[in-house]
């Protein structure tokens, strides 16, 4: 299926219909309207209908909506939840630790194959069943891997970056609190927990003046 041009705000919000979707499956809910997820994630009618239409292969029954099973499976393809993405995470202290017991990745088919770190306390342990390595062994990183979480020092995340981009991995969701340097063809995506904290503080300040603006 070829998609229409998606802009990020509605990036945010594809993953919170998927999981409010199987909620409802798993209540054995058929059908939802715009309306019905209006409502419960209190965003406008108008935006998921613009969405839908964007991802979905067919139109919705009048009265009825579109059927659940069709929008989960619609959203999975856009997402590319569809086939198993590898990933490996870099910084096995506390917040890594977390990401490795954390086992809800397998829900939007991403898994954490490999950790590594610099910490010899840590090196040849392993979280939740996922081996640490050191950080001199990326080079010997799974072809598979697509993807790379770096959890690391800020004043080290740029360094880590380039040792990931030079085995080939293109795609880096950093959790370090600092803009990464990317090549040409390497995607990175920050969470900037400072940002965020920011914007939720104006959002609560302003209330009706962040109404129509959701990031997710």
């Amino acid at each position: 299926m070829d998609y229409p041009l998606v802009r990020r705000p509605q990036l945010y919000r594809f993953p919170v219909y998927l999981k409010y979707l199987i909620l409802k499956r798993n209540s054995n809910v058929k059908f939802v309207s715009p309306t019905d997820i209006s409502k419960d994630l209190k965003l406008s009618k108008e935006s998921i209908r613009k969405d839908f239409q964007a991802i979905s292969k067919e139109p919705g029954i009048p009265k009825k909506g579109r059927p659940v099973d069709q929008l989960i499976s619609d959203l999975e393809e856009f997402l590319g939840y569809t086939e198993q993405t590898n990933a490996i995470l870099i910084g096995a202290g506390n917040i890594g630790k977390a990401l490795l017991s954390f086992n809800g990745f397998e829900d939007y088919k991403t898994k954490i194959i490999a950790a590594y770190d610099t910490n010899e306390e840590v090196v040849g342990t392993s979280v939740n069943g996922i081996p640490i390595y050191n950080l001199n062994d990326l080079k010997n990183v799974d072809k598979s891997v697509s993807v790379a979480i770096i959890a690391v020092p800020k004043e080290n995340a740029q360094n880590v970056a380039d040792q990931v981009m030079a085995v080939g991995i293109k795609a880096i969701y950093s959790l370090s609190p600092v803009y990464i340097v990317p090549k040409k063809d390497v995607i990175v995506e920050t969470l900037d927990i400072a940002s965020s904290i920011a914007y939720l503080l104006r959002k609560l300040k302003l209330k009706d003046g962040f109404k129509n603006d959701c990031r997710y």
